[in-house]
């Protein structure tokens, strides 16, 4: 009886040796499966943890992005969309297809600045140099005009000078011609009056001549018929005068 009760005993101490066994194995094995699933639980937290951490910094540089370009960070796609096809439209237009962007167009707006800005300094320094020239025929022009008065002045006061001159050699020559004339008129009245003398004499001279042509005649017919075999004159008789008796007889060659 005793024997049978440890052989009872034994079988199930064995039995529950045995289920301990299995128990533990199982206890082991869903440990395992325990440690397996926190693991794979703890992997997808991290990769969820990643994810999200990814997600954010993806937000915040898409936040960045539309800041940098000029929206707000609540704008959302469809606003980006539309707002970028606007600006393409505007500011892009005259670019090929894949060339629209905000970068290429920027970068052509800053070389257009760039070379606005090259030329605006160019512009800058020929205005400078405009500037200055202009200054120098300014001052070249000031020096000119002021050479000009001063040769206008020299001139104005040349010709008073001239005028002056002029004046009184004309005064002069006034004065000389009114002496001259009075000369002139002094000669003509001396003229005329001798001329009247003269007229006088001729006159006188005239009756003299004309009075010894009639005495001549008278003389000439008183004259006797000249004789052929008479002696030939001595003289031709050239004046007679009968106030003092006197007659002016010319004997030729032999008048001496």
């Amino acid at each position: 009886m005793a024997s049978k009760e440890n052989q009872n005993l034994q079988i199930v101490v064995i039995v529950l040796a045995i289920l301990v066994f299995i128990l533990a194995g199982v206890a082991f094995w869903l440990n395992g499966k325990k440690t397996t699933a926190m693991a794979r639980a703890d992997d997808a937290n991290t990769k969820a943890s990643e994810a999200g951490r990814s997600e954010r910094e993806m937000q915040a540089q898409a936040n960045n992005y539309k800041v940098w370009i000029g929206y707000q960070e609540a704008d959302t796609y469809d606003t980006l969309q539309e707002s970028f096809a606007g600006d393409m439209e505007k500011y892009g237009k005259y670019f090929e297809e894949e060339n629209r962007s905000y970068r290429n167009i920027l970068e052509n707006i800053f070389e257009e600045n760039r070379l606005l800005g090259q030329n605006e300094v160019t512009a800058k320094a020929q205005v400078k140099d405009l500037t200055a020239r202009l200054l120098s025929l300014e001052k070249e022009k000031e020096a000119q005009i002021a050479k000009h008065i001063e040769d206008k002045d020299a001139a104005i006061a040349q010709k008073e000078s001239l005028r002056n001159d002029f004046q009184q050699q004309r005064e002069a020559m006034i004065e000389e011609n009114r002496k001259i004339a009075d000369q002139l008129e002094e000669q003509r009245t001396r003229i005329d009056e001798l001329t009247a003398a003269c007229a006088d004499t001729e006159k006188t001279l005239n009756q003299e001549i004309e009075k010894l042509k009639r005495m001549l005649v008278v003389l000439k017919d008183n004259q006797a018929v000249p004789d052929p075999y008479a002696q030939p004159a001595d003289g031709e008789i050239r004046l007679v005068d009968q106030r003092q008796g006197k007659v002016w007889i010319n004997l030729g060659t032999l008048d001496q």
